[in-house]
């Protein structure tokens, strides 16, 4: 089995809480910090906590990386409650 048939597996599988990938054209633009998924194109593929940048038109990963072409996305589940 190549990496990519694993790939595509990962992304059209659905996580136990319900949430599933989506397509990328579908996903919020807003500022909204997603998880996207890039299938590998090539050499170059994961998963990334991302938002839209507005002022560039592009998806970031971080401060100054760009993410281009990335292909699905699912909201980030709910942050773990605090344990005292």
């Amino acid at each position: 089995r190549n990496a990519r048939a694993s790939w595509l597996d990962a992304i059209a599988g659905v996580g136990g809480d319900g949430m599933s990938w989506q397509p990328i054209e579908t996903a919020p633009q807003d500022g909204t910090c997603i998880l996207l998924a890039k299938i590998p194109a090539s050499t170059f593929a994961g998963m990334f906590v991302a938002y839209w940048d507005g002022c560039i038109d592009e998806w970031r990963y971080s401060t100054m990386n760009i993410l281009r072409s990335p292909t699905h996305w699912m909201p980030l589940p709910e942050a773990p409650e605090a344990t005292v």
